[in-house]
């Protein structure tokens, strides 16, 4: 498991927002019949921006106690970035972070 320090994870809530660029979904497959399907979530590279924080990790106070796990993981054929934090007194919560293509910001 990976270690991070951060304060603000306790305070997480539940927030789940999926806004789709011009009204469709990024993940429906593109083709044009000759070609097989693309994903764009899966090749275009804005979407691996955040990639360092996949995986496991425990989260630390600055005291050093710990504050809990935060598992992130990819999900959606790349599309979106799940957060599963689970605290040491055993709260949950879960964020999807996700690119907005129009923006070419991230959204939690």
């Amino acid at each position: 498991m990976k270690k991070i320090t951060n304060n603000n994870r306790l305070q997480r809530i539940l927030l789940i927002s999926l806004m789709l660029a011009g009204g469709h979904s990024l993940v429906q497959a593109q083709s044009d019949g000759a070609n097989p399907p693309s994903f764009p979530c899966e090749t275009t590279e804005g979407f691996r921006d955040f990639d360092f924080w996949l995986g496991e990790w425990n989260v630390h106070l600055a005291n050093g106690d710990l504050a809990g796990t935060n598992v992130i993981t990819r999900e959606e054929r790349g599309c979106v970035m799940v957060e599963r934090w689970t605290g040491a007194t055993g709260g949950t919560g879960m964020s999807v972070n996700y690119l907005d293509m129009a923006t070419g910001e991230w959204v939690q």
